[in-house]
């Protein structure tokens, strides 16, 4: 994977036990695949207790980015079925907000 980062979001993340750690999502720039005529890009996801890539895809760089994007939400909260929880600002803002704008 070689694209460029572009930003990350610094999270936290609270286990069952309630040990609360730092997690990082790192964001790539998306990158035009000849080969498939699509776009890409992934995020990069990454705490003690978990890393994971995301991935997107799309007909251009706009859609390749933001599809990855609500993959990474997507995939934040399926964390809580292994007793993770992840936040940005205050535990719960991934079900009552926007994730990426704090908008209620």
């Amino acid at each position: 994977m070689d694209n460029m980062q572009i930003f990350s979001r610094k999270c936290s993340v609270v286990d069952d036990s309630g040990n609360v750690a730092d997690l990082e999502i790192n964001f790539y720039a998306p990158t035009y695949d000849e080969e498939s005529e699509f776009y890409t890009t992934y995020a990069n996801v990454e705490c003690p207790y978990f890393q994971f890539n995301v991935r997107g895809f799309g007909t251009d760089a706009a859609q390749a980015f933001f599809s990855m994007s609500n993959a990474v939400v997507s995939y934040l909260i399926g964390r809580r079925r292994f007793g993770y929880e992840v936040y940005w600002l205050e535990k719960g803002d991934l079900d009552y907000t926007d994730f990426w704008t704090y908008a209620r």
